[in-house]
């Protein structure tokens, strides 16, 4: 497999991260000892939080991981008010290649945007590159000139400060898969507010000098998994 995403109902969904807090001690105040320990294992940038609800989504990650952490897909999670079979909590939709297939699957690395993701910075499937998808966020939540220029919000400042930092780290990652952010084939913003939207296809239309982009947009239940942000990006790219 190369490529998932989680969907998940918002009762859960807002208990699964404190993204990108990233060295903070994990706290489990309802757990047994034997959870605390699974606890443990959780990556870095994980921090849960909310007793059961909170450990019965971690354990699925954890399942998740101890069948594929050797070799991970790129990552999307986001927040939904409900799924088709009502009584279901969570939905993965996964792609992925044969086993006996010539194209094989390339783990790329990018240290720098590590703290804006869950999944590897991108996977390479023959000419398919996908990104895990991307919050403009550090190790302490949002980036600094998100949180700051927050009481501006309807001029669409902090969108622009998310847009440009995801940009730039997705530019980077594909420069280090050999890719180029120019090859676009399709970007989905999951939004906590649809306000956003506009500066967000500004800031493609200005990093691609007005190139048509292949632009979606979903609103997600807030909020949404970093604290400050409003958007998370999901991209495919070519990668000739």
């Amino acid at each position: 497999m190369f490529g998932w995403m989680f969907a998940i109902l918002p009762a859960l969904g807002m208990f699964v991260v404190d993204l990108f807090k990233s060295r903070r001690r994990l706290q489990a105040r309802t757990c047994s000892s034997s959870t605390q320990l699974a606890l443990r294992r959780a990556p870095p940038c994980l921090r849960l939080r909310g007793g059961d609800r909170a450990l019965l989504v971690w354990m699925i990650w954890l399942v998740w991981n101890g069948h594929f952490a050797d070799s991970p897909c790129a990552l999307t999670v986001v927040a939904t008010k409900g799924l088709a079979l009502l009584e279901s909590i969570l939905e993965i939709n996964i792609f992925g290649l044969r086993d006996n297939a010539k194209t094989r699957k390339e783990i790329i690395e990018h240290k720098a945007s590590q703290p804006m993701r869950l999944g590897p910075a991108a996977v390479r499937a023959g000419d398919l590159l996908c990104l895990s998808a991307l919050y403009a966020a550090d190790a302490d939540g949002a980036i600094t000139q998100v949180r700051d220029s927050a009481g501006l919000k309807y001029f669409g400042v902090p969108a622009r400060h998310e847009m440009r930092a995801i940009l730039t780290a997705a530019e980077e990652i594909c420069g280090a898969a050999g890719a180029s952010l120019a090859n676009l084939l399709r970007v989905n913003h999951f939004v906590g507010d649809l306000d956003v939207v506009y500066p967000a296809l500004r800031a493609w239309q200005e990093k691609l000098a007005g190139a048509p982009v292949p632009f979606g947009a979903v609103r997600t239940p807030s909020p949404m998994a970093v604290p400050g942000c409003n958007i998370v990006a999901d991209m495919w790219v070519y990668n000739p």
